[in-house]
């Protein structure tokens, strides 16, 4: 929602910021900044699976949809490392609007002990129908550390969208996704956000991989499956 930053559930403060842009003016419905207006939120709804969130302004409405597919009944689904931030916006009059998600590279480390500007990698791939771009350590350590105030440090965060761009200034890295609609009154979209964590648990001397992943897969099938699959996850 509008906050300075984003929590995630170890409680950690991690930098996640979203914009709307609606013709030449710039609005900010997640995280604080000096250069947009703040949205204003006039709604949530929480489920066992999905946090939605109603913003409204004069000339139109902006809905925001937190998706977690963890369906029990389909282990591929429940397993994979996607999620899902999608949106819907409504108007009376025609509009070109953009929507864009800014990650920062903290996502990708812990900083509830200390918090320093860590060394990262970044990269941008294109794939057949979106595009991603990835932040993790450039030093991995798989299953280095364990207890209830770290998240993993190891493995890559990726976010995708229409398109995509690395952005790094003064050592800091920024991952962005830009979702852009011309001359609309209704129309919809979405972002993924995914995490490839190398290695899910040590068990007795051996590395093994996730359910997802045990078979083969990779965090780019992982995207590609959940970009053709949203409208099954959401009946």
């Amino acid at each position: 929602k509008n906050e300075k930053i984003f929590v995630l559930i170890d409680l950690e403060e991690k930098k996640i910021f979203g914009y709307l842009y609606v013709d030449d003016k710039k609005y900010c419905f997640m995280g604080l900044s000096a250069d947009s207006n703040k949205l204003t939120q006039v709604g949530l709804e929480v489920t066992a699976l999905r946090t939605i969130y109603h913003f409204s302004e004069e000339d139109f409405t902006f809905d925001l949809e937190f998706l977690s597919p963890l369906t029990l009944l389909d282990y591929n689904v429940l397993s994979c490392p996607v999620c899902y931030l999608c949106y819907s916006f409504n108007s009376n009059n025609k509009h070109n609007i953009s929507v864009e998600i800014v990650v920062n590279q903290e996502i990708c480390y812990n900083t509830c002990y200390e918090n320093t500007i860590r060394e990262c990698r970044a990269n941008r791939f294109k794939l057949e129908n979106f595009e991603c771009v990835s932040v993790a350590l450039e030093r991995q350590l798989p299953m280095s550390h364990s207890n209830d105030e770290d998240a993993a440090d190891w493995g890559s965060y990726y976010l995708a969208g229409d398109t995509c761009k690395v952005v790094k200034n003064d050592s800091i890295i920024d991952l962005y996704a830009l979702n852009k609609h011309e001359n609309v009154t209704k129309d919809e979209g979405f972002f993924m956000l995914g995490f490839d964590d190398i290695v899910s648990i040590f068990y007795f001397g051996e590395y093994l991989k996730g359910y997802y992943f045990a078979q083969g897969k990779t965090i780019f099938d992982a995207l590609t499956e959940s970009y053709s699959n949203l409208s099954l996850v959401k009946e």
